[in-house]
């Protein structure tokens, strides 16, 4: 069975660009279709890193991050935010839910491969 990755984006770019950089390390991508089957999705895929798109509905990511890091749903695994730069409010209530590392757009297009591998090399030691 492969090692999956959830994520959260409408955006076509930045799908694109993640699936190959999650190849790079061994993952597949599985996108979330709605937010609504957030639970369902996780529980069926088991994913090994969640990754959120700030730029779409922020609120709703934030909000599925909290309900990520809620102990009654139990997902300990990275998870990953990406976002305009000029977000700086989001960015900063995406860390505060319980995001492990959130980025501008140009850091996950330029080093996103590197950067998923790190958390994932980081979550399984620790």
């Amino acid at each position: 069975m492969n090692k999956t990755a959830l994520v959260s984006t409408t955006n076509l770019m930045f799908s694109s660009k993640l699936s190959l950089m999650l190849q790079e390390v061994g993952l597949c991508l599985v996108k979330l279709r709605t937010d609504d089957d957030l639970l369902e999705v996780l529980h069926k895929h088991n994913p090994v890193i969640v990754i959120f798109d700030l730029g779409k509905e922020p609120q709703v990511s934030i909000s599925n991050i909290e309900n990520l890091r809620d102990s009654a749903i139990g997902y300990s695994g990275p998870i990953l935010c990406f976002g305009p730069h000029v977000a700086t409010d989001t960015m900063a209530a995406a860390e505060k839910a319980g995001a492990d590392l959130v980025v501008p757009n140009s850091v996950i297009s330029v080093r996103g491969a590197k950067l998923i591998d790190k958390l994932l090399q980081t979550t399984s030691e620790g």
